[in-house]
């Protein structure tokens, strides 16, 4: 907790404590709950459950945190390792490396240090602090294997600075180089790593690892990881704190890749989130894109792996703008239909009827809510996703059977009517999402 506040304050690189420079210069702070959560995903994860499997990780292991901070992730690390049975006699034996750009945040960390040490009678002498940029720290000569772990800056690099976009990037990067030993490596990044272009490259190199690979993924409304938001940003959506995943990957025999829903919770409900670990499904074998999906339950992770032969909805799209669906480029509790396109929608045609129906029944169902959940960003709805959704052959005959009713839903759309004030323009969209058919039916 005493960490927590002091990397509250000392996450302000400048005297006034610029808000806007704090933020800018990518300073998230962690909270204490958070660091808390973030370590028993990391034993959870490797099955570190007793005493024994925690010295055995205490004495293989030299843990290095590129970003250090207050050391909120570290004093948690040290709790953790006592709360799985260690006794401060052994914990004080763990090898470490904490580097930080900011002397006075590790100065505080040396100063709670000291404390531990004559509370409990020991000296952390193996645990060294550094001060300077990781992207130039070297891994110490050691058999040991590195454990990278931490909350790097989530700051916009400077344009030809390097090959990414964020400098969380370049930390992972520099971790994966410096270990000689298959390394673990345990972050909170942005959720962009799980889908966005612009780290498809990192994405691979992950992939390529002979290791186990798990994301947890945190939404950002209506309670938030972080206690602070992104700068310039007057909307509540954008300006709450950043969309984050706990990266996490650990050496195995098997390569695997599990990863969780896009979690959302509201505040009465954080206690109980960031003191348990969220669930993991498999997604080793996904391929509809170039992405780590979100899957929103064990349905939709089911059936996106069965469906990667499938055809998807994209087939039905036509020519003719006699049947035309305007679907709402953005969503959050529901996808959101128009009457007539505007400039925050995305507009498909089709040749038929039928064709019409059976994308407006497969669009509006609980199936493609929970297929947007899994791979979308829980914001923006891009007319890839809509197009790439699997259709497979069960549910597409089970929307054709049900085209009647969609056409009634349709033709009485107004009563399904909401209104939403945006920019000061009022925008109306359907919300079918009461009426519409969820599509989890069994293969025939």
């Amino acid at each position: 907790m005493a960490a927590e506040a002091a990397e509250a304050d000392l996450s302000y690189s400048s005297e006034c404590k610029s808000e806007s420079k704090r933020k800018l210069a990518g300073a998230y702070y962690t909270p204490a709950d958070v660091a808390d959560h973030f370590w028993k995903i990391f034993f959870d994860r490797r099955n570190i459950v007793g005493s024994l499997s925690a010295q055995d990780l205490l004495e293989s292991a030299y843990f290095v945190e590129p970003s250090a901070g207050a050391g909120a992730l570290f004093f948690s690390l040290i709790k953790e390792l006592i709360n799985r049975g260690l006794s401060p006699q052994t914990v004080r034996l763990i090898r470490a490396d904490l580097v930080d750009i900011n002397q006075q945040a590790l100065e505080f960390i040396r100063d709670q240090i000291e404390i531990l040490e004559q509370r409990w009678s020991i000296n952390f002498d193996r645990v060294r602090l550094i001060h300077g940029d990781f992207r130039s720290y070297e891994f110490p000569a050691t058999d040991r294997s590195g454990v990278f772990f931490g909350n790097p800056p989530f700051v916009a690099n400077q344009k030809g600075s390097s090959r990414w976009k964020n400098l969380y990037a370049d930390f992972i990067e520099r971790s994966l180089e410096l270990s000689r030993k298959p390394a673990h490596l345990h972050f909170i990044v942005p959720l962009s790593i799980a889908f966005s272009r612009d780290y498809s490259a990192l994405r691979f190199r992950l992939r390529r690892l002979n290791s186990e690979i798990s994301i947890s993924n945190y939404d950002n409304i209506p309670d938030t990881l972080f206690k602070s938001g992104k700068p310039k940003h007057t909307n509540t959506n954008k300006a709450n704190s950043q969309r984050c995943s706990i990266l996490s990957v650990a050496p195995a025999k098997t390569p695997r890749i599990f990863a969780s829903a896009l979690t959302r919770w509201s505040k009465g409900q954080r206690e109980s989130l960031l003191t348990s670990s969220p669930t993991f499904y498999d997604v080793t074998d996904y391929c509809l894109d170039d992405q780590i999906p979100r899957p929103a339950n064990r349905l939709i992770a089911d059936y996106i792996r069965g469906s990667l032969e499938e055809k998807r909805l994209g087939a039905l799209i036509g020519g003719s703008s006699r049947y035309r669906l305007t679907i709402g480029s953005v969503a959050r509790n529901y996808i959101g239909f128009r009457d007539e396109p505007d400039g925050s929608s995305n507009v498909l045609g089709f040749d038929s009827e039928g064709d019409f129906l059976t994308a407006l029944g497969a669009l509006s169902s609980r199936l493609f809510f929970d297929y947007w959940l899994t791979v979308g960003d829980g914001f923006h709805l891009t007319k890839s996703t809509i197009l790439n959704f699997p259709l497979a052959q069960h549910v597409e005959d089970e929307l054709q059977r049900m085209h009647p009713e969609i056409r009634k839903m349709w033709r009485n759309r107004n009563r399904f009517q909401k209104v939403k004030l945006n920019n000061g323009q009022q925008t109306r969209s359907f919300d079918f999402s009461a009426a519409a058919p969820s599509l989890y039916v069994n293969r025939r």
